[in-house]
C-alpha cells in the first residue's frame, strides 16, 4: 500500500509554508512571534476537506473518501491571556468561517491531565472568570499556557495569578456563551461554538483509560513526572479523564456518528453513567419509568436542540440522571442544570440549579473525608430528576448542560504523599512540621516531596480532596425567526 509522505510544513515541501502564518499576514517581531503566529485553523479544515472529505489524498485501498472531526485541546491552556483571545477561539471573521468552524469543531475538550476547562473559579481570590459558581475550583492550573515547562506553572514569588490573568475564553461555558452573543449580534444569527463535551487523559505512557484517585498514579509524562507531587508543574496535573459516548451498538461508524451529534459526555475519570434529554412535556414522574424511549421519542438527547415548542407549551422540561461508576464505588452527591442565555441586549447571563442530591459546599481541604481518606456522610447510588425551566423566556436563545458530582474522595496526591512520605495534605498545619523534619533528617527524599502539603490556599493550588464528575454536552433553545 502507498503512502503519501506528510513533509514538514515549517521546513518545505511544496506546500511548505515557513514560518507559521497568523491573522495579521505580516511576520511579527519577539516576543509576539511567539504568542500570536500559530497555524491557521482555517487552513487545517480546507486541507481535512480537500484531502478526507473530498478524496484527495487517500491510501490505496476500497476508500475514496474519509470523515473527520477536529476537537480543540487544552482550552484552559489556550493562551491568549487579556486582552488577547486564545487563537482556537477567535470570533470566526465571516459566515463561511463560522459554518466551518461549527462543522469541523462539533467537540471540545472540556477536561484531561492538565486541568478542567469548564470554568474558574479560584477560593484564594473568591472571584471566577466570568462566573460565581465556587462547584469551579476543581482541578484548577496555575498558568495561562503551554509556555510552562509541562502545563503547569504554579505559584511564584509574586503569588498565584489571579482570575483577571485569564480570558474568558479559556473555558468552555464562557465560550458556549459566547457562542449564544455571536449568533443573537451577528447579521446571520449563526452559533459557531456549539460544541459538545468530551474529556481525556493526554497521557503520554501508553496507560490510555488509567485515572485511578490513588498511590500508583504514575504521572503521564514518563521520566519527566515519576515523582508527580516533586514540583508545582506536576503536582496540578490529575490524573486524566474519559470520553462517553451514546452510540445505537458497538461499532466504528455508530460511535464516529454519535460524536458527530454531539450525543456525548465527559468525565473526570470516574465512570459515572449519565442520561440528559429536553422537551417540552415530559411527565413529573418519568423517573419512575423507562424515560429512554420517550426522552427519544418525545424529545432531544444531550447535543441536540429542543424542537419547536407545541402551542400553549410553558418552559422546556428536562430529566437528568445518573448511575454511580460501580467499580470503584464512589456514591453520588448531586445533579445541577447550568443555563447560559443571552438576553435582548447581547449580554451572557449563566445560572447553575441543583435539582438532585444533597446540597454540599464546594469541597475543602477536608471536606467529605477523614484523615484516612474514608467517605463521611451519605451518598447515592443513583440519581433522577425532571426539572422545568420556569424562568424560560421564548426570546432568548438557551443552553443547558448536566454537571454531576460525587461524594468527594482523596486526590491521588494526597494518598500519593501519605503512603510514600508520612505526610498528610488534609492536616495543613501539621503536614508543613513532618515536611521540615523530613527536610532536616532526610533531605534527599525531602526533596521530591516538596509540594506535599499544598491545598486550596496556596500559592501553587491543589485540593487534598476532590470531587469527581461528569458533564454533559448542551442540549440548545433557538427562538423562532
Amino acid at each position: 500500500m502507498a503512502v503519501e509522505v506528510n513533509e514538514n510544513p515549517l521546513e518545505g515541501g511544496p506546500d511548505g509554508v515557513g514560518v507559521p502564518p497568523n491573522f495579521f499576514g505580516i511576520p511579527l517581531p519577539p516576543p509576539f512571534e511567539t504568542l500570536l503566529t500559530h497555524p491557521l485553523p482555517e487552513k487545517l479544515w480546507l486541507g481535512l476537506e480537500r484531502d478526507c472529505l473530498l478524496g484527495g489524498n487517500i491510501t490505496d485501498g476500497i476508500g475514496t473518501r474519509c470523515d473527520v472531526t477536529v476537537i480543540p485541546h487544552n482550552s484552559n491552556l489556550g493562551g491568549g491571556q487579556p486582552p488577547f483571545i486564545p487563537p482556537q477561539w477567535f470570533d470566526p471573521p465571516d459566515i463561511i468561517n463560522a459554518r466551518n468552524k461549527a462543522r469541523f469543531e462539533s467537540l471540545v475538550e472540556i477536561y484531561q491531565d492538565k486541568g478542567s476547562s469548564e470554568c474558574r473559579y479560584d477560593p484564594r481570590f473568591k472571584a471566577g472568570v466570568e462566573t460565581t459558581d465556587e462547584f469551579c475550583n476543581f482541578e484548577l492550573l496555575d498558568t495561562t499556557s503551554l509556555l510552562a515547562s509541562v502545563g503547569a506553572g504554579g505559584g511564584s514569588s509574586s503569588g498565584p495569578p489571579p482570575p483577571s490573568d485569564f480570558n474568558e475564553r479559556s473555558y468552555v461555558r464562557n465560550i458556549l456563551k459566547d457562542g449564544l452573543a455571536l449568533a443573537q449580534n451577528s447579521p446571520h444569527g449563526f452559533n459557531p461554538f456549539k460544541a459538545g463535551i468530551v474529556a481525556s487523559s493526554d497521557t503520554h505512557t501508553g496507560t490510555m483509560g488509567w485515572h485511578p484517585e490513588n498511590a500508583l498514579w504514575p504521572g503521564h509524562l514518563g521520566i519527566d513526572d515519576a515523582i508527580p507531587v516533586r514540583s508545582p508543574s506536576t503536582i496540578q496535573n490529575s490524573s486524566g479523564g474519559h470520553s462517553v459516548v451514546w452510540a445505537e451498538e458497538n461499532s466504528r461508524d455508530s460511535i464516529f456518528e454519535a460524536l458527530r451529534r454531539k450525543e456525548t459526555y465527559g468525565t473526570s475519570g470516574t465512570r459515572i453513567v449519565v442520561r440528559f434529554f429536553g422537551g417540552w412535556d415530559f411527565p413529573e414522574d418519568l423517573c419512575s419509568e423507562d424515560f429512554v424511549p420517550v426522552g427519544y421519542s418525545d424529545g432531544v438527547p444531550m447535543g441536540g436542540d429542543l424542537p419547536l415548542a407545541p402551542e400553549g407549551a410553558g418552559g422546556p422540561r428536562f430529566i437528568a440522571a445518573a448511575w454511580m461508576d460501580d467499580f470503584i464505588g464512589t456514591p453520588l452527591e448531586q445533579i445541577h442544570i447550568i443555563k447560559g442565555w443571552v438576553d435582548s441586549e447581547g449580554n451572557t447571563h449563566e445560572k447553575v440549579l441543583r435539582i438532585a442530591g444533597k446540597r454540599g459546599k464546594p469541597n475543602r481541604p477536608q471536606a467529605g473525608v477523614d484523615n484516612a481518606c474514608n467517605l463521611k456522610g451519605e451518598g447515592f447510588s443513583s440519581l433522577c430528576a425532571v426539572w422545568e425551566d420556569t424562568d424560560f423566556d421564548p426570546s432568548e436563545r438557551a443552553f443547558y448542560y448536566v454537571r454531576v458530582l460525587e461524594r468527594p474522595v482523596c486526590r491521588y496526591s494526597t494518598l500519593y504523599c501519605q503512603e510514600n512520605f508520612g505526610l498528610n495534605p488534609l492536616t495543613p498545619s501539621r503536614c508543613k512540621q513532618d515536611l521540615a523534619e523530613l527536610e532536616a533528617n532526610d533531605p534527599a527524599m525531602a526533596v521530591n516531596a516538596t509540594q506535599c502539603c499544598n491545598n486550596e490556599r496556596s500559592d501553587t493550588i491543589v485540593q487534598p480532596a476532590i470531587q469527581e464528575r461528569a458533564w454533559t454536552s448542551s442540549i440548545w433553545y433557538e427562538p423562532v425567526e
